[in-house]
């Protein structure tokens, strides 16, 4: 899916414990959702790493983290 510059931001930062990573998401990257409809999403967030690999922000690295939303956290979404 391709979308209008500024539709997504996204930001990382190396810590000296970890990452942080903000992500903003525009009503323009989300077409037919609606917040009254449907509050929360499921979310999903990797780090790949040239020295460790494939970092998984809430599941072990062996589950199917890819294709299992089971192993996903919950976003509450709010207006601005």
């Amino acid at each position: 899916m391709l979308f209008r510059s500024g539709a997504v931001r996204i930001e990382g930062a190396n810590l000296a414990d970890g990452w942080r990573v903000d992500a903003f998401l525009s009503a323009a990257a989300l077409p037919g959702w609606d917040p009254a409809e449907i509050p929360r999403l499921g979310f999903f967030a990797a780090v790949i790493d040239r020295r460790l690999g494939r970092i998984p922000f809430s599941a072990p690295p062996e589950y199917p983290w890819e294709s299992d939303p089971t192993t996903w956290m919950e976003l509450d979404l709010v207006g601005a």
